[in-house]
Parts: C-alpha cells; sequence; structure tokens
C-alpha cells in the first residue's frame, strides 16, 4: 500500500494528539514515507501505520476516504528491550 502525503487530512483530534505527542509534521512525513507495518486497526474502516526505530515507535491512524487519508488519531511511545 502507498500512502501519499499531499492527500492526508488532519481531523481535530489528530492535531490534538499530534501536539499532545509531541510528533511533528515531519516526523509524520517519515512515517509516511517508510513506514514499516500498515494493518488494519482496531478503529473500524481505520489503518495503523508504524515506523520504528531502535527505541521508539510513531503510530498514525489513518481512514481512507475517496483517494485521501483522514488522519484520526497517532501514538508516540519507547521501546524496550526485555
Amino acid at each position: 500500500m502507498d500512502i501519499n502525503w499531499r492527500t492526508i487530512i488532519k481531523s481535530d483530534n489528530a492535531i490534538n494528539k499530534l501536539r499532545y505527542h509531541d510528533i511533528s509534521d515531519a516526523e509524520a512525513q517519515w512515517v509516511f514515507d517508510g513506514y514499516d507495518s500498515c494493518e488494519q486497526s482496531r478503529i473500524k474502516g481505520c489503518l495503523d501505520v508504524v515506523r520504528r526505530t531502535n527505541n521508539e515507535e510513531i503510530g498514525i491512524i489513518v481512514a481512507p476516504k475517496d483517494n485521501n487519508y483522514i488522519v484520526v488519531s497517532c501514538w508516540k511511545r519507547k521501546l524496550y528491550k526485555a
């Protein structure tokens, strides 16, 4: 699946979540440019787009709509080695 950032629309909730998790537009772009996984979300009709580094994971939840992607929510979390 190819997600094109130019077709992304951010909901008000997504804008608040991006700020809350301190995810910049550049980081969101980085996720879409080279995501590690893109799979069905627990939210009906949405996809979880995820990119990982050695110690961090950023996920963006998008809803496909008429050749666009609406950002519904997001997260950023530390990854810990067991």
